[in-house]
């Protein structure tokens, strides 16, 4: 039987890959980090880290058995909260991940407050960041639900997933940029060798300019924030492409082109394992808000799925 705590110091290490970092987040010492892994990997049967090199690394035993450790941790937080659900009747605190288009338009802050008035002993506690991220916080356990956009973004533990509306994707370039022609057609051969600015910081960058546009960017910039990557842009540094819910922000000195025959969903999304009641009513609070209106772009409808 894996300890907890153990496989808690695995994920965090190999998100930091860092022991002293990793140790320091933990509230630990940098031996009993040590100590831990050395614990798991008896456990295993296998070293999970490569310790002989200047940069660490994951063997591919710890490649591997990461995607399981994070689906352990996020089923035992499941089944505390579902515990706490049926002892209490009902959940104290709601851990809601959401990105920068759901709050741009406007369906955050609507169901936010309507949350307030029908659950009035319930606290939601919000962060905001980029899809990737929350996604992947979502399968750690570290937040109960996500509302974000999730074109192009991958999910590491089986997901319940219900659109909660769609926009298509824009391209952004600097206003005298090549990748616009003048008369506002994309040119292809040049945003093939242009470097992209990805909403994402820490983790694996979403697959949206190869959804998008059907090609790998030969590199890409990860940057937390919205604002920072319409930066970049204004100044020439690459292109990026944001939900069109998020355009009026760019400002001047920026040129777009709308991908009309794309479709970027948005979905509120948790864990297949997560049926706490309050997960449950809170998703189906945010369900009935999205049929009021299209949130996020007229004339598409909402779809749902488990995936």
């Amino acid at each position: 039987m894996f300890d907890l705590k153990h496989l808690q110091a695995f994920v965090v290490l190999a998100d930091r890959m860092h022991f002293g970092r990793a140790a320091k987040l933990l509230g630990i010492s940098q031996s009993t980090l040590s100590t831990q892994i050395r614990l798991l990997e008896e456990e295993l049967g296998g070293a999970v880290v490569n310790r002989s090199n200047r940069t660490m690394a994951l063997t591919p035993l710890g490649e591997t058995f990461l995607a399981d450790a994070q689906r352990i941790l996020a089923m035992a937080e499941c089944a505390r909260h579902n515990a706490d659900d049926i002892l209490n009747g009902t959940a104290s605190t709601l851990r809601v991940g959401v990105c920068a288009a759901t709050i741009s338009s406007g369906l955050f802050g609507t169901v936010l407050r309507e949350a307030r008035s029908r659950f009035p002993s319930l606290t939601i506690i919000a962060e905001e960041a980029p899809p990737a991220t929350l996604a992947k916080r979502l399968a750690e356990g570290s937040i109960d639900v996500m509302m974000s956009i999730t074109f192009g973004v991958r999910f590491d533990a089986p997901v319940v997933m219900q659109t909660i509306g769609r926009c298509p994707p824009v391209l952004l370039a600097a206003a005298d940029s090549p990748c616009i022609t003048p008369d506002g057609q994309l040119n292809m051969d040049v945003l093939r060798h242009s470097d992209f600015m990805i909403f994402e910081s820490r983790h694996d960058s979403p697959y949206v300019v190869d959804n998008a546009l059907g090609f790998t960017p030969k590199a890409v910039i990860k940057l937390s924030s919205l604002r920072l990557i319409i930066e970049y842009v204004r100044q020439g540094i690459g292109a990026a492409i944001i939900p069109q819910t998020d355009l009026p922000i760019a400002g001047d000195g920026i040129r777009h082109v709308v991908l009309d025959d794309i479709v970027m969903d948005a979905s509120v999304v948790r864990l297949a394992e997560s049926n706490g009641s309050m997960v449950k009513a809170f998703v189906a609070l945010v369900a009935e808000v999205k049929e009021r209106r299209l949130w996020f772009r007229r004339g598409c409808p909402a779809v749902d799925a488990s995936i």
